[in-house]
Order: C-alpha cells, then structure tokens, then sequence
C-alpha cells in the first residue's frame, strides 16, 4: 500500500490514493534544497555492460525515472537523483514487509502467518482476489490481494524453495519468484520508490533495486540480474478455495487494520484514462494496443512473450504456441483469472481444452475428461493427472509493455 500505515487509517488511505493517481501523473516534481543529492554527479556508460555508471553507482534505467513516494503531500514524488542518503534511509520498508520469521536484517519485516480455510472465510469475500501458488509437495497457498495491498512483499521458504510473493497494487501485477540467485537466497524489502508506476524492491544483501513485474535489478551491484518466475494463479477466494479445500491462507499481519476494505475500487478507471500515480515513459504512456488498465496475463518462453487479456477472453481455454512450445490459457472472467499449462501430458499425448460453463471446468476433446483451474482432471478418463504449470505474470497492460515493450498482444488469431 502506498502509505505509511502507522500514520494513516484505511478511510484516509482510500482519499490518498486515488488523489495521489490524479495529482502525480507526470514524471517531474520538485524537491526541497536539503533533500536533494550532490548536483555534480556524472553519468557514463559502460561500454561492456552497457549499463551507466553515476559516481560508482551501476544502474541500468536513469535515476529520475525511480520515483520515491514520500508520504508528505506537497512533494510526494522524489526522484532517485534528488534524493539524500537520509531520506532513502527513512523511506525504506515504510510499506512493512512480511517475512518468514522477524529478522534484524529488516527490522520493519512482520512475521508472516497462514490460517485454514474456515478461519479465512470469517473475514474474507467469495469475491475477493487472491494469488494462489502450490510448493513441490502439492501444499496450496492463498494471497489475498486484500492484504498484499497494505504489504505488497511476502518473502518465505515452502518446500524447501525460497519465494518472494510480490504484489503492485498500482499495476495489479502478482509475480511468485524464487529468491534464489547464485547459490544464495536473497531477503527483499521495499524501497517505497517506484519505476513507471511499480514497486521497487531491495535485496537486503546488496542493496540492489528489482523492478516488480519484471524481476530485474536495475541500480546497485547487481544490476542486470533477473529472478526467476514461479507459477501461480490469480483467481477469486472463491475459485481457488473450491479447486484447493486445505488451501493455506496468509493470515491478516495487522489486527488494528481493516484489510477487508480495498482502497483501490475505481482504480483501474483512473489508469485507463491515461492517469499514473507516479508517472511512466512515452513509450509505456503511448502504447494503445490495450487499454493501460487491462489485466493480462503474460508469458514469457524464450525469445517469445506473449499477453493475454483476460478480460477480453473471459471464460475460456486459450491454445497458443510460446517460444516453441504449446501452451494453454485457462481463463475465467470472474477476477478475472488465469492460469498458464503446458498441453503435453508427462505420457507425451496432449490435451485440447475447451471450458465447460455446467461443468464450471475445461473439458479435454479427446478424451472427455474435466480439468480444474489448478490443471488437474477432476473426472473422466485422465482424472489424477495434472498439467504442468507455466511460470506468468498477471499485471495490467501499461506494466507488461514496461518490462517488454516488444510484448506481442493475443488476438485470437
């Protein structure tokens, strides 16, 4: 959540927000003389890495594009290359984290919890959104965006695997990475800044900022670095309970904070009429192949990245080939969710998917067999196999043509 939450309560957050999408939406703003940096800064470029150099520091995107969000008002949005050491400091993690365990390594991280089904439905909606991710042992787990909102990272350990649960509630985007990265497991904190309108996170090891949606660090020592994307889905509470009945729910950090209200109803609306809380490049700005706010759902196979308007699709099976490899779109218009799957089964055949309205399923034409959201045939002749998943990322538009401006759009054809 944009806000600082030991300072504002959810009703002054819902008038900071979508003030704050109206007054931001350029790139510049101005700074107070004790908050700016060294104006005899000087930038180069590497001609090896490409990436430029200001005063020893690497970063790949130019420093005025990331945007701190203040949380004062009258200069809400502070560009990196205005910004002192102290105030950086101050900003940091001020969007409290959630983490495993409490950890010194980022003070402000809260410990995060997960709750049953029954305990979950007390508080939440059948309506309300979730990210959903399924660890190597088969156990499912439920994010609801209703508290990622206010948290927006979740760093844990399921499985065996380090995972970075990652939410931008300014571009919808919901990515699960894995936080490993050359042998070591890294811990992600928020730096409160934003790159065209996403979250910018720090690894707390280096330092480095990872832009959200395209898990690239681009400023610090590891500059050029990318997080690896793990599946998950994006559906209603709804859906993914019913597909998932012992689904693991991540617990309300807060209890003071009432995290059933959603201070970003309206938001998309805002985003499509060309508004950015803290604004975007004109390259992002002017790509009208989609509206900005249009949720897709993105994949990216080798060379190939594709995004599927969910909306636009709605309840349906999308066959497609990505990067050689055939794939399958399972998309429902409620949320709206989507899941991505390969179509080859682990016996080599393949499935040709269609959705089944009376089923409330994905019915498979060769075979007559009824797969869940979560890529598991419920009935029929293949009941007990599953789908292997495909890794995506669900975010709006504006934020998919931002990590890939070349990104191809699905039309059907």
């Amino acid at each position: 959540m944009r806000n600082n939450l030991k300072q504002y309560s959810p009703f002054i957050i819902v008038a900071i927000v979508l003030l704050t999408a109206i007054i931001f939406s350029s790139n510049t703003t101005s700074t107070t003389a004790q908050d700016a940096s060294d104006g005899d800064s000087e930038t180069v470029v590497d001609p090896e890495t490409g990436f430029f150099v200001t005063n020893g520091l690497i970063h790949s995107v130019p420093l005025d594009s990331i945007i701190f969000d203040t949380f004062s008002g009258v200069n809400r949005a502070l560009p990196y290359s205005q910004a002192s050491e102290r105030v950086i400091e101050n900003l940091r993690d001020q969007i409290t984290p959630l983490c495993e365990e409490a950890t010194d390594l980022i003070p402000r991280c809260i410990a995060r919890e997960y709750e049953d089904v029954a305990a979950a439905n007390e508080w939440m909606d059948d309506s309300f959104i979730v990210m959903g991710y399924v660890d190597a042992n088969g156990q499912a787990y439920a994010y609801p965006f209703n508290i990622l909102n206010f948290h927006e990272i979740v760093n844990d350990t399921l499985a065996g695997q380090p995972i970075l649960v990652s939410y931008c509630p300014l571009c919808n985007s919901a990515v699960v990475y894995s936080r490993e990265l050359d042998g070591e497991a890294l811990l992600f904190g928020n730096t409160s800044a934003l790159y065209e309108n996403d979250l910018v996170m720090y690894d707390q090891s280096t330092d480095s900022y990872w832009y959200q949606v395209g898990g690239e660090a681009i400023l610090g020592p590891r500059t050029g670095s990318r997080l690896t994307p793990l599946p998950s889905t994006v559906t209603t509470w709804e859906q993914w309970r019913s597909a998932n009945p012992d689904t693991l729910v991540l617990a309300r950090p807060l209890r003071g904070l009432d995290y059933r209200r959603n201070p970003f109803v309206g938001y998309q609306e805002i985003v499509n009429s060309g508004r950015f809380a803290f604004g975007v490049s004109d390259e992002v700005r002017n790509d009208n192949r989609l509206p900005a706010g249009s949720n897709v759902l993105m994949v990216a196979i080798e060379e190939d990245v594709i995004a599927y308007p969910l909306e636009l699709i709605g309840d349906a099976a999308v066959t497609d080939e990505v990067g050689g490899e055939e794939i399958v779109i399972l998309s429902r218009a409620a949320g709206p969710s989507g899941a991505a799957y390969r179509t080859t089964l682990a016996d080599g055949s393949t499935v040709d998917l269609v959705f089944d309205a009376e089923a409330n399923g994905w019915r498979d034409q060769n075979t007559n067999s009824l797969f869940d959201l979560n890529g598991n045939a419920v009935e029929g002749e293949l009941e007990g196999t599953s789908l292997t998943p495909v890794p995506s990322r669900f975010t709006m538009w504006f934020a998919a043509v931002a990590t890939n401006p070349e990104v191809v759009v699905y039309d059907g054809s």
